[in-house]
């Protein structure tokens, strides 16, 4: 008979992406983790860097209850910048790999205040 040995470790796979939108000023992103996280779900370790600044990074670590859709929002960023996304979750074992997108924040309307 053959036995099954279940190895617990960090996360094998990325979260998934549900949504990513920016706005002039932020980055909002709405995440859900991989179906199969090896065990229990701590949170998820999110970082937002400028692609051109090594100064400006971001990185926050978000307690999650269960498997849930996260929705999170990054604000006081620059206008009409690049960004890069990094999402990876955590579980009592270490941290998953991550997921990486590029965004860039939107071009800030000055009409509005030269009227």
């Amino acid at each position: 008979m053959k036995s099954f040995r279940y190895v617990l470790s960090a996360p094998l796979q990325a979260p998934e992406v549900v949504s990513l939108t920016t706005t002039s000023t932020s980055v909002h992103l709405k995440a859900k983790p991989p179906f199969f996280v090896s065990g229990p779900l701590v949170g998820f370790k999110l970082t937002v860097s400028r692609t051109k600044a090594e100064s400006d990074v971001r990185i926050r670590e978000i307690i999650s209850h269960g498997n849930r859709t996260i929705s999170e929002v990054i604000t006081m960023l620059q206008p009409d910048a690049e960004y890069e996304v990094r999402l990876a979750t955590i579980n009592r074992y270490g941290v998953g790999p991550e997921l990486t997108k590029i965004v860039r924040t939107r071009s800030q309307n000055l009409g509005a205040f030269l009227q």
